[in-house]
């Protein structure tokens, strides 16, 4: 029933075939496909070989991301084969996870902490709105766009998904292109506000929350660097035991919200803290330097001139 059966008298029909239904019983009705395999019932016109079915395939939207790094896509769905299929659009380009239920997915997304995630709504155990939901809800995840896949069309259901998170909805049968496009465009978006807040000098983190639990995290993660700020020994891995996540879980979350590794992010911090200093206190370079937690004013010097192009001194006098 539904669009299964639907698709299956397309393509039969597509193929010269045919599908008849039959009721075996009050409750049971077998169905019966018929398609030619002999080349001479087809025209040669609706005949391709496989170098053209290759060709076919090959997308050329990837020229279309902008950035240079691995992403990692992670394609939850209970067919096997659908699954295969998303994940060979994806392949040449983004580093594919694939999970078979929402709950192997929930655990593959924590493990691995995606770029984006495609999953199906109807699945096994947990299915695709559940595992939208935890993945939102999870400081660690919450910033992952997630695009759900589903048989069911109409627009309540549309409205379902997105009212349950969700940064897109697709229905089946879907256009891959479209998918395709669909996904580079959520991630060029996220890349964009990422660059932002490298770019710019006053841009505090909260001002690039995708989501609440986002902004509540980077407050947290404010109010932790504040703490430490002038601890020259604060390092990534004294972070990521303070908000209680693993070193990788936290890059991937820094990286994602805004393009640095843990490292860099706190230096950014750092620097973004003495441009205030340096405008406002009164403090000498050498004092400021130690009070954003630098071990010597020449590295200071040479971190500030390289993220905003000039020297403290020079950023004073303008």
């Amino acid at each position: 029933v539904g669009i299964g059966l639907a698709l299956i008298k397309e393509l039969a029909l597509l193929s010269n075939g045919a599908v008849r239904a039959k009721k075996e019983s009050p409750n049971s009705i077998s169905f019966q496909v018929e398609i030619p395999i002999r080349r001479s019932y087809y025209n040669e016109n609706s005949i391709v070989t496989p170098a053209e079915i290759i060709e076919f395939e090959t997308f050329t939207s990837e020229e279309n991301l902008e950035t240079d790094e691995a992403i990692q896509l992670l394609v939850v769905e209970d067919n096997e084969e659908i699954r295969a299929y998303i994940a060979s659009l994806f392949i040449d380009n983004f580093e594919v996870t694939q999970a078979a239920d929402g709950l192997e997915g929930l655990e593959a997304a924590l493990k691995v902490i995606p770029d984006l995630v495609i999953s199906d709504i109807m699945m096994p155990i947990k299915d695709g709105i559940e595992l939208c939901n935890e993945l939102k809800s999870d400081q660690r995840t919450s910033h992952i766009p997630v695009v759900l896949l589903t048989a069911k069309s109409g627009g309540s259901n549309v409205l379902k998904g997105l009212k349950n998170k969700a940064d897109d909805y697709i229905v089946k049968p879907f256009n891959a292109e479209v998918l395709r496009q669909k996904v580079i465009n959520l991630i060029n978006t996220r890349k964009q506000l990422r660059d932002r807040y490298s770019k710019n000098t006053f841009l505090q983190p909260k001002d690039i929350a995708f989501t609440p639990v986002d902004e509540s995290f980077l407050e947290t993660v404010q109010q932790i660097m504040n703490g430490h700020m002038t601890d020259p020994d604060f390092n990534a891995e004294k972070f990521a035991a303070g908000l209680a996540m693993s070193r990788m879980q936290l890059h991937r979350k820094i990286k994602a919200l805004t393009s640095l590794s843990t490292t860099e992010f706190i230096r950014s911090q750092r620097l973004k803290a003495a441009t205030k200093l340096l405008a406002e206190s009164g403090l000498t370079i050498n004092e400021v330097a130690y009070s954003v937690g630098f071990n010597t004013p020449s590295y200071f010097i040479k971190c500030f001139k390289e993220t905003y192009g000039k020297t403290p001194s020079e950023y004073v006098k303008t």
